[in-house]
């Protein structure tokens, strides 16, 4: 009888971690921008052979993940945009490189979003990808393709990953499994307003109504450009940004 009870109880346990680990499907709505579109021969850095084609693919990413965030975009503005507000690197060792921190949340500022990027994480780390698009955020992540190739990871589906490629085709309208590619090797956060989940920009998960006052006070006196919008506090709790502190 002892031996019929641990035998349940073992199988119990397993059952129980085995739920734990299995994660529930996620699928972000994020659009599609190849590097090899028609923007494949612009420049990144003037005089130099580094192109939107051959050297575009962080940069393709962000511009996924700022359309997905309400920003109106492309590669092609994005890298317009960059070249003129020293988004990349120019000289040395590491010219073409984007520098991405601070020029992606100032060029969201620019068109009246929060959007932020976080600091690159040289490791794996599933459950944190996971975690990411379980927030409704996209991740940039690094793969060992040629010498290292970025993707933005936009779904996960029975255990794996899926991607968007910006090597891809215009035309591609398939997610790849990152697991073609091999083990990655780093991940960048990119997060911003979900779309969905604000009423005229404000928190509504669990009122039916914002707060009419606030939201008249906010659109009164200059609205997202003045103000900023709902952003992830890092705690799961969504805050609207005031110029010197934040209101949750």
């Amino acid at each position: 009888m002892k031996s019929l009870a641990r035998i349940f109880c073992l199988s119990l346990a397993i059952v129980i971690a085995f739920s734990s680990w299995v994660k529930a499907d996620v699928s972000l709505d994020v659009p599609f921008f190849s590097q090899i579109d028609y923007w494949s021969g612009d420049k990144l850095v003037e005089g130099t052979n580094y192109t939107i084609g051959n050297s575009g693919c962080m940069m393709t990413c962000f511009s996924m993940a700022l359309k997905y965030y309400g920003v109106n975009t492309d590669s092609q503005i994005f890298n317009s945009w960059l070249k003129n507000n020293q988004g990349y690197v120019t000289s040395g060792d590491n010219t073409g490189i984007m520098n991405w921190n601070p020029a992606v949340k100032n060029y969201a500022e620019k068109e009246g979003a929060n959007v932020t990027s976080g600091v690159l994480i040289e490791r794996q780390n599933y459950q944190a990808i996971h975690s990411e698009l379980e927030s409704g955020y996209p991740v940039i992540v690094k793969v060992p393709y040629v010498d290292g190739h970025w993707i933005l990871v936009v779904e996960e589906r029975d255990g794996q990953f899926y991607c968007w490629d910006p090597l891809d085709s215009p035309e591609n309208t398939e997610r790849v499994s990152i697991n073609r590619y091999g083990l990655y090797t780093k991940y960048l956060t990119i997060r911003g307003p979900i779309a969905g989940i604000f009423i005229d920009g404000w928190h509504s998960d669990t009122h039916p109504q914002p707060s009419q006052p606030f939201v008249d006070c906010y659109e009164k006196n200059g609205g997202a450009k003045t103000f900023g919008i709902p952003w992830d506090n890092g705690k799961g709790v969504w805050v609207h940004e005031w110029p010197d502190f934040s209101s949750e």
